[in-house]
């Protein structure tokens, strides 16, 4: 029999898909969200309306996650692939805004969502329409990403000649614009890993993703001139 090559987008899918945390010690929404909070930084600014949180996995094997924090036109906050944060960090977020859209960006980037769902049931979860099925396996969505971010000012791509999963999404901002993605593009380089996981790298290796095409998690292009 013929054996059928097997995409090797659907095998970094397919590995980092299934991660879960660790179980919660007690059945509280508080145990529940404490569960979920891992290793993370500060909440960083990067420009104008934009910060962003760098943030673990449960297995000292995978490599950094990023979150992205956006004030809306509205003063409320656009978080974009959610990471739980201990009780200084959310004061923190809460302090940018108040949290009003999450995008969940692919199947992978799933693993806080529901916990921010419920500590703040008005938030609006939205996906890539390609991503829907998977992610609504852990949280109700409330929206399609491309239908209901335009209503924000906020323009979503979606990349050519990549498998469908994600969006490119625009972002304006007081002095230029950005764009946010996930998992399309990388740039795990030596000293990426050296300051936050150094024996991520073998992993990396071993599913074949090139170190100099890489940030596994949130790569945040900060464009002035973008158009």
């Amino acid at each position: 029999m013929k054996h059928e090559k097997i995409d090797k987008s659907e095998l970094f899918y397919s590995f980092f898909s299934p991660i879960k945390p660790p179980q919660p010690r007690g059945t509280s929404t508080q145990d529940k969200w404490q569960s979920h909070v891992l290793p993370h930084g500060e909440v960083e600014e990067l420009a104008p309306n934009l910060w962003h949180v760098t943030g673990t996995l449960p297995s000292s094997m995978m490599v950094p996650r990023e979150m992205i924090l956006y004030r809306l036109a509205d003063g409320s906050l656009l978080i974009h692939s959610a990471i739980a944060l201990n009780e200084s960090g959310m004061a923190k977020l809460e302090s940018l805004g108040t949290p009003n859209i999450l995008i969940v960006p692919n199947r992978i980037h799933r693993l806080d969502a529901s916990v921010y769902k419920k500590r703040y049931p008005q938030l609006i979860v939205v996906c890539p329409a390609a991503a829907k099925p998977y992610v609504e396996q852990e949280v109700v969505v409330d929206g399609i990403a491309e239908e209901i971010l335009p209503k924000y000012g906020i323009t979503c791509h979606e990349p050519a000649g990549i498998r469908p999963q994600e969006l490119v999404y625009e972002l304006t901002l007081p002095n230029g614009k950005a764009l946010i993605f996930t998992d399309i593009l990388f740039n795990l380089n030596k000293l990426y890993f050296q300051h936050n996981l150094p024996t991520g790298k073998y992993l990396f290796q071993w599913l074949e993703v090139r170190s100099d095409l890489a940030d596994f998690s949130v790569l945040l292009a900060w464009v002035n001139n973008f158009s």
